[in-house]
């Protein structure tokens, strides 16, 4: 099964250290189908050692540790078979010697699904940032929870509303169904990725509802101003 594949130059910025950190786009065209080209990052850097363990690191937790003994490119074509439709990126943020990045998939089986995942780096040391690197968690937490118990009100408040409405078409059933996966997902959140912007930081939370109730799922959003947060950071980010 034929599948074509080629770099292009997607992004370019000069950090302060010197460094020149360079984004390309590597663009995967599965010839058979009429999908777009699947695109994913490759991180190019003056030190080409401090690069290759970036896109290693990268390409591995991506993939999950698998197809680790091919190339990216295969690894992509291995990993995506017959079910992924989509994959796409983002650079969010690249200077001061960090690189912010998420990836964007959907898949297709029963259902179609889509799902994004988030990564910070440094162009200087090749490191991985995990959110304890990037902000002090124990103390930033009690913000975060209490900012998070209050938009799930608002989306419950939501669901009321929506719930009173005689035409919304939402029953009794589907109600209480999201109730209880509000409930869930909130009781279970924990601060597992975080993406760095140009003005904010954002704690990265989707609270995903069965298929059926979809359409019910809340919009939980935690952002946060730089300047509004500085004694929780542990990176220097502007």
């Amino acid at each position: 099964m034929k599948k074509v594949l080629f770099i292009l130059l997607f992004f370019k910025l000069i950090i302060g250290v010197g460094q020149e950190v360079q984004i390309d786009t590597l663009l995967i065209n599965p010839t058979q189908k009429e999908w777009e080209d699947f695109k994913f990052p490759i991180i190019r850097i003056e030190n080409e050692k401090l690069a290759k363990a970036i896109n290693e690191d990268l390409k591995e937790r991506f993939l999950g540790n698998e197809y680790s003994e091919f190339p990216i490119e295969k690894a992509i074509i291995e990993w995506a078979d017959e079910n992924i439709v989509y994959l796409d990126f983002e650079i969010t943020y690249n200077k001061n010697g960090i690189l912010s990045l998420n990836i964007s998939t959907e898949g297709c089986g029963a259902y179609c699904t889509n799902w994004t995942v988030y990564y910070n780096y440094s162009t200087i040391t090749g490191d991985f940032f995990m959110p304890e690197d990037i902000i002090k968690i124990s103390e930033i937490k009690d913000k975060i929870n209490r900012d998070k118990k209050f938009q799930y009100l608002r989306a419950k408040q939501e669901l009321d509303e929506l719930f009173a409405e005689p035409d919304s078409g939402l029953d009794k059933e589907q109600y209480d169904w999201a109730l209880r996966e509000y409930k869930s997902c909130e009781e279970a959140f924990e601060i597992e990725e975080i993406a760095i912007y140009e003005d904010y930081l954002q704690i990265i939370y989707d609270c995903h509802l069965p298929h059926a109730i979809r359409s019910l799922e809340p919009q939980i959003e935690l952002k946060y101003n730089y300047q509004d947060i500085s004694d929780y950071l542990k990176i220097e980010i502007n």
